[in-house]
């Protein structure tokens, strides 16, 4: 058995290894998904077109642990990888069917085609609407590095068969919140929101810091399905929502690539931080993470000033709700 187990995690590995570059070309598709479902919503209800974000989250989440969990089939697994992508390649194929109901193009609204006129579309490296919410979002994923990194060595720590049910735990609320309550972040707002993201997961992380406990796991993977269900949607929408219409595409490109540097920062981090002192430090290091997000969000990105403004976007105000 022993044998056959390294076989699969050198298959495991390889298999990896020639995925990464399809791995970029996905997630490059899913931004311009997520681009044009924010483009053809209205501005009112972009918030609800990022629940995309949520349901890719949960399946690059739930995947490797599903594949993780049939290793010990032996040599069977390598006859089960083909046809487990087989199924993935039909997926694509009937996404790509379904994509020809979608619009070919986002046509500017009346007030959009003046501009259009007048103003050239400026080429930016880094979109300025993007930088206030990417950090804030940096400062989120790099916390959560150290649950997805840290939590199956650490169940198995404290007496844990493993650290599926915890995994399942945390995906089911995010995507029962995302659903049932997806017009929540609307109506909270995007400060509001965030607030709430960022001090539920920091009360996660604070458990798992206090307490090296079954209980304290289960607890902290619930709270953290509630608060991711927040954290992302309200910045995006906050990020398109600041840009001009035309540059909404540009902007969610910068934001995006906040994600990756708030998963690379983390990991190196707060994975020194596991390797010199211990996990449960880890995750008393993303405490302190989240709260300097939280810190930038309500003091820099939208200070509570801020807020008595009308947000303007496009042809239609956003007037933003009591507790903002």
């Amino acid at each position: 058995m022993s044998e056959a187990r390294a076989t699969n995690d050198l298959l495991v590995a390889a298999g990896v290894r020639n995925f990464s570059v399809l791995q970029a070309l996905a997630a490059v598709s899913s931004l311009a998904v997520g681009g044009m479902l924010l483009l053809v919503a209205l501005p009112i209800r972009r918030l609800l077109g990022t629940t995309w974000a949520v349901v890719l989250g949960l399946a690059l989440l739930t995947g490797p642990f599903v594949l993780y969990g049939l290793l010990p089939f032996g040599e069977a697994l390598a006859a089960f990888l083909a046809l487990a992508f087989v199924v993935a390649a039909a997926f694509t194929v009937l996404a790509a069917v379904m994509s020809f109901a979608a619009p070919n193009r986002v046509l500017p609204g009346p007030n959009e085609a003046v501009r259009a006129d007048m103003e050239p579309v400026r080429v930016r490296f880094l979109h300025p609407a993007a930088v206030g919410p990417g950090l804030v979002l940096a400062t989120g994923i790099a916390a959560f590095t150290s649950f997805s990194a840290f939590l199956p060595e650490h169940a198995r720590e404290v007496g844990m068969a493993g650290s599926a049910g915890l995994f399942a735990a945390y995906s089911a609320v995010c995507l029962v919140l995302r659903i049932v309550g997806a017009r929540l972040p609307e109506r909270l707002g995007p400060r509001r929101s965030v607030t709430i993201a960022f001090t539920t997961n920091a009360v996660a992380f604070a458990a798992l810091a206090a307490f090296a406990e079954p209980w304290a796991l289960s607890l902290a993977a619930v709270v953290i399905g509630v608060g991711m269900a927040f954290q992302y949607p309200a910045l995006m929408a906050l990020t398109v929502n600041r840009a001009d219409d035309r540059e909404r595409a540009a902007a969610l490109s910068s934001f995006t690539m906040f994600f990756e540097i708030g998963t690379v920062s983390g990991g190196l981090l707060l994975g020194a931080v596991a390797e010199s002192l211990s996990k449960q430090a880890a995750f008393g290091a993303s405490v302190a993470v989240l709260l300097i997000g939280l810190w930038v969000m309500r003091s820099r990105v939208l200070p509570a000033r801020s807020m008595a403004r009308v947000i303007t976007t496009g042809e239609l105000a956003l007037v933003p709700s009591a507790g903002d």
